[in-house]
């Protein structure tokens, strides 16, 4: 492998299970009254907030920046509660196989002060590896920073750059977003059976 490959894990409902966390805590805010928590919700295609009702556009902001900040993003659980170890297998192979020429970056996209300080306490809890942790600001230079874009996020996924790699984790608010790869949960795409993927993908990139 000559080219050096970069590759961007996306935390919320990838690695870190961002929603439900969401569900639970909007729910105990009592911001919308006749939201139910125990029925499923509907999410509008490509909107991970659209079953969230709140009154104004400064009471979501307060939500998350300010009055829930710790409990959406540093509380949260990661994805599956065997991620951790089985995510640091896998990137110890990477290095071990791949040494110098593969690159792993965990990104956040979008927070800023009390998210990012919430943010680095969960990749605290979880016991994080990954030497680069980053808080992109736009889609653009989200995709111009790597070659693999691994999110659940549909504005990432909307147009995949030419050359690049987008693998999505299937979720009830990106069923159509486009793709170049789709897994069902980001513990399948890691799992042993798909190791093969991950060096098929790694050596098709440096061609």
């Amino acid at each position: 492998m000559k080219k050096k490959i970069v590759i961007g894990i996306d935390l919320n409902d990838v690695v870190r299970d961002y929603i439900k966390q969401y569900i639970i805590y909007f729910d105990k805010a009592q911001i919308d009254k006749s939201f139910n928590p125990d029925k499923k919700l509907k999410f509008a295609e490509g909107d991970m907030y659209s079953p969230f009702k709140f009154p104004t556009k400064k009471d979501k902001e307060d939500f998350e920046t300010d009055n829930y900040v710790f409990e959406l993003l540093a509380s949260a659980k990661p994805s599956h509660k065997s991620l951790p170890g089985v995510f640091n297998i896998w990137l110890n192979d990477l290095n071990d196989e791949y040494e110098n020429n593969v690159e792993v970056w965990f990104i956040s996209p979008g927070e800023y002060h009390l998210q990012r300080q919430a943010t680095l306490f969960f990749l605290s809890k979880i016991c994080s590896r990954v030497e680069h942790i980053w808080f992109p600001k736009t889609v653009k230079e989200t995709w111009n920073q790597f070659d693999v874009l691994v999110t659940a996020n549909p504005l990432l996924l909307k147009d995949t750059p030419r050359g690049k790699a987008s693998i999505k984790i299937n979720t009830d608010y990106n069923k159509k977003s486009d793709s170049t790869y789709t897994f069902s949960t980001f513990m399948n795409l890691i799992s042993e059976e798909n190791k093969d993927f991950t060096h098929t993908l790694l050596n098709r990139l440096t061609t």
